[in-house]
């Protein structure tokens, strides 16, 4: 009797578990606005999805200043339970948009934005317009004037009082532009005329013309 031996084979199956495959930057974080150098009011939030597109908790996040030369205050955070990684966010020096990156292990990354504002107006110069002669009956060139926070950002929407010692004025109040400057222009009378503009903190800037 021939004894037959049967080999049984068992295979073993590996289970992929999930894997941090989407990140996407957190509607409600994204495009938030504060003050150059200050943090922003609420952290910062990416959103991690699985193969499956399943929210997925544990997934390591690299976050890094892509422009505006803020900070964040953790270099990588994991995922929660609702998917989301966050970190908080203080904004750099420059006014405008800011930009951080949030990445996975794998690479895939996600951008997200803030928008600096100026700062108060530290410095408030004549930019053009000064020692003029003009034509009574005809009008000046613009006088000119910008405004800029310590930090070099031009301050828009600032208001400027306008003042004359004669002739007459184009505006006497008006606010800078988007590029931190404000302008009028004058009539002048005949003879020197002084052209005073005055900012609410009391800071204020001269320009002097003739009228002939």
């Amino acid at each position: 009797m021939v004894g037959v031996s049967a080999c049984g084979s068992s295979e073993s199956v590996a289970s992929n578990g999930p894997v941090a495959t989407t990140i996407v930057a957190t509607p409600a974080t994204d495009s938030q606005r504060a003050g150059v150098t200050t943090t922003l009011a609420s952290p910062i939030g990416a959103l991690v999805r699985d193969q499956n597109g399943a929210l997925l908790e544990g997934a390591p996040v690299a976050w890094a200043v892509l422009s505006g030369g803020g900070s964040v205050s953790l270099g990588i955070s994991a995922s929660a339970a609702n998917g989301e990684a966050a970190t908080v966010w203080t904004l750099g020096r420059t006014a405008g948009v800011q930009r951080v990156t949030a990445t996975l292990v794998s690479g895939v990354s996600d951008t997200i934005i803030a928008i600096g504002t100026a700062g108060a107006a530290a410095v408030f110069a004549l930019v053009d317009g000064d020692n003029q002669t003009v034509t009574v009956g005809q009008t000046s060139a613009p006088l000119q004037v910008r405004a800029l926070d310590q930090y070099g950002n031009v301050v828009p929407s600032l208001a400027v009082t306008w003042s004359t010692t004669a002739g007459t004025l184009s505006a006497l109040q008006n606010t800078t532009g988007t590029n931190g400057v404000a302008s009028v222009t004058l009539q002048p009378a005949m003879g020197a005329q002084v052209v005073t503009a005055r900012l609410a903190t009391g800071a204020s800037l001269t320009f002097n013309v003739r009228g002939q």
